[in-house]
């Protein structure tokens, strides 16, 4: 739910809605005709604790739940423990960067992160004391560039 009173006064924006008008010093976003009709639509309603209108927020991409279940957190695929799977920071990723941001992991291990980032275009920065895991993590790098296959 979002509110729909914005800051500012606009003149005729200040209608009653559900029997309320906007707070002091602010104004409704809507112009009175759209808010009737959010309120047909239901889209609009009044919060059930202020009575203030409130519109619910459609969207019609599909939204990611916090049970990520659909997916395995784990690959083992370079002989560590802990190491994570592709397709888990790949979602990680382009949830929290865009394209050339740059991605750091100071405890790369097989570094998939840096490789997950480097396949979606984000710069990266890795580290990690095992001499083991920088060179898993060098191959691993290195061989992205050798391969066709870019996609997971």
């Amino acid at each position: 739910m979002a509110r729909l009173d914005a800051p500012d006064l606009r003149t005729g924006m200040d209608y009653e809605l559900f029997g309320k008008k906007p707070p002091t010093g602010r104004h409704w976003m809507w112009s009175k005709d759209r808010a009737e009709e959010a309120i047909r639509e239901r889209k609009l309603r009044p919060n059930s604790k202020t009575g203030r209108p409130e519109y619910l927020v459609v969207s019609t991409e599909s939204v990611a739940t916090t049970m990520w279940d659909d997916i395995s957190a784990y690959s083992f695929s370079y002989d560590f423990n802990t190491e994570k799977s592709e397709l888990l920071l790949k979602r990680i990723l382009e949830m929290s960067s865009n394209p050339s941001d740059i991605v750091a992991d100071f405890f790369c291990g097989s570094g998939t992160t840096l490789a997950t980032a480097e396949k979606l275009g984000r710069r990266w920065i890795g580290s990690d004391l095992s001499k083991f895991a920088i060179q898993v993590t060098r191959k691993r790098l290195l061989d992205i560039h050798n391969s066709k296959d870019l996609q997971e």
